[in-house]
C-alpha cells in the first residue's frame, strides 16, 4: 500500500542523542509479560496506519474494503470481546470514541496480554487486502521496541531471534503443502497462549521433516531413516546432517511422550524445547530443499 514506503523509510529506529551519548542504554529489554508505552504507542500507530486509516479512503475502488474493515471491529467485539451484536459502538470519524476508541483503550490501556490477544485476532482476521501490510508494519514495531514476539504467517509467535524468525519463515514459504500444514500447526500449538501444546507441536515440527525427505527421496512410504539413506547416497545430505536429524528423531520417540505416551516420571517438554525443535527442522528442511534444488 502506499504508506508502506513511508513506513519502512520515515520511521525507522535510529539512535538518539541521549543514546549516543550512554545517557540511557542502546537497546531495552525485551518485553516478554509486559508492554511499555513506546510499544504500546508503536502498535496502535501500526493499527492506525494499516487499518483504520484505509477506512477512511472515499473511491469507488476501496468502498467494498471499509465495509470488510467496519465488519472486522464487529466481529472483535462479538467473537474476542465477547459482546452482543445490538451493543457495537458505530464507526467514527473521531478515534478516540465509538469502535476505534474501543480497541485504543484496549491497547493504550490493556493488560499487557489483552493488547497481544488483540492484535493477534486482528491480524487473522484483516481483510486480505490489508493483511500482508498490517503484519508488516506491526512486525517492524514490535522488532523497534524489543518486543518478544513476532507475527509469522499471521500469528502471533513468541519468537525473539531474528535468525529463528528467518528459519520458519523461509520454511513456511517453501516446500509441500504438507509440509508447510505440519509447520503451521507447530507454529499453532507452541504459540497458544491459553493452552499450549509442546509435545505436539514437536511432533509436527519432526513430521515436516518427515514429508520432506520422503518427498526429495521420492519415497512416499518409506521412514525417516531409509529417505535419509537415499538422499545421502545422492549427494544431497552430509553423513553429519543426517546423524543429527536420525538423533532428533529419536529424541521424539523417547523423551517426554512426544511420539509414545509419557512414561510415569518422565519430564514432559518445555517451551523452549518445542521451540528449539521448530526452529531447527525449519532450517533443516530449508537446508534439504536448497540443496535438492
Amino acid at each position: 500500500m502506499a504508506n508502506s514506503q513511508f513506513n519502512k523509510k520515515g520511521r525507522q529506529a535510529m539512535a538518539t542523542f541521549s543514546q549516543r551519548m550512554g545517557i540511557i542504554p542502546m537497546e531495552k529489554a525485551i518485553q516478554s509479560e509486559s508492554i511499555d508505552e513506546a510499544l504500546r504507542n508503536a502498535i496502535w500507530n501500526a493499527i492506525d496506519i494499516s487499518i483504520i486509516a484505509q477506512y477512511y479512503i472515499r473511491d469507488l475502488k476501496s468502498y467494498n474494503l471499509t465495509v470488510e474493515i467496519r465488519d472486522l471491529f464487529v466481529k472483535s467485539w462479538i467473537e474476542l470481546l465477547k459482546n452482543t451484536f445490538d451493543t457495537a459502538p458505530p464507526v467514527q470519524h473521531l478515534k478516540t470514541a465509538g469502535a476505534w476508541g474501543v480497541w485504543r483503550r484496549i491497547v493504550t490501556d490493556g493488560d499487557w496480554n489483552k493488547v497481544y490477544d488483540l492484535v493477534d485476532f486482528i491480524v487473522r482476521a484483516s481483510p486480505d487486502e490489508i493483511k500482508a501490510n498490517f503484519q508488516s508494519e506491526l512486525n517492524d514495531a514490535l522488532k523497534r521496541e524489543n518486543s518478544a514476539y513476532r507475527c509469522i504467517d499471521y500469528q502471533l509467535v513468541r519468537v525473539t531471534d531474528p535468525i529463528e524468525i528467518e528459519a520458519i519463515e523461509t520454511a513456511i514459504s517453501k516446500g509441500s503443502v504438507e509440509m508447510r500444514e505440519h509447520f503451521n500447526q507447530a507454529l499453532r500449538l507452541l504459540s497458544d497462549r491459553n493452552s499450549p501444546d509442546y509435545r505436539n507441536s514437536i511432533k509436527e515440527s519432526i513430521s515436516a521433516v518427515e514429508s520432506v525427505c520422503k518427498a526429495i527421496s521420492k519415497s512416499p512410504s518409506a521412514t525417516l531413516n531409509d529417505a535419509l539413506r537415499l538422499i545421502k547416497k545422492s549427494g544431497e545430505i552430509h553423513p553429519a546432517f543426517e546423524q543429527s536429524i536420525i538423533k532428533l528423531f529419536a529424541y521424539t520417540s523417547d523423551a517426554g511422550g512426544i511420539r509414545h505416551g509419557l512414561a510415569e516420571g518422565a519430564t514432559p517438554p518445555s517451551y523452549a524445547d518445542a521451540k528449539f525443535m521448530l526452529v531447527s527442522c525449519s532450517a533443516f528442511c530449508s537446508y534439504l530443499l536448497t540443496q535438492a534444488a
